[in-house]
């Protein structure tokens, strides 16, 4: 949003992670149950970028400075190493994070059963390695940024005997 109140343009970001979990479970008993989960999660990062697009030259005050924007794409950050050209920012490669979820399971046999939940993760690492970010194309001021993700599961699974060898396996 410029200083006349108009938005002029629009911040890209794009961060793409390999999560991995190492999750506390409990499930309760039955052939419908309820399930939580929680614990901690490491996120790597695969790629990411970040970008403002201009639609319009405009203007913006920032630390009691004016700023004239011309219309067009700015690269602020990048991943990779190759791309990097000048006042571009790096991302952290790596990020340490909670996962929390809930969610209901049923059992359609009993070695066999259909599951549905929700979890959220909230990372506490910075996305950007800078502490603050001040370049030029960017009206903004960010201090620290984090991930916050919510999403939905679905499954489909299936429970092998790993006991003694004679009972069948079951989910109670």
């Amino acid at each position: 949003i410029d200083l006349d109140g108009n938005k002029s343009g629009e911040k890209h970001l794009k961060l793409e992670y390999w999560n991995i979990p190492l999750l506390f479970k409990y499930t309760t008993a039955g052939k419908l149950r309820f399930n939580f989960q929680m614990g901690p999660q490491l996120s790597i990062l695969k790629e990411g970028y970040e970008e403002n697009v201009f639609f319009r030259t405009a203007k913006y005050r920032r630390d009691k400075t004016d700023l004239t924007i011309a219309k067009g794409t700015y690269p602020l950050a990048t991943f990779k190493d190759s791309e990097r050209t000048g006042d571009m920012g790096n991302f952290n490669k790596h990020d340490l994070g909670i996962l929390f979820g809930l969610g209901l399971e049923y059992s359609i046999i009993p070695n066999v059963y259909l599951s549905a939940n929700l979890r959220s993760h909230y990372n506490f690492v910075n996305v950007r390695a800078e502490e603050h970010i001040s370049v030029p194309q960017d009206p903004d001021y960010y201090v620290l940024r984090q991930n916050l993700v919510i999403g939905g599961q679905a499954g489909l699974h299936f429970l092998f005997n790993t006991g003694d060898g004679f009972s069948r396996a079951k989910h109670q």
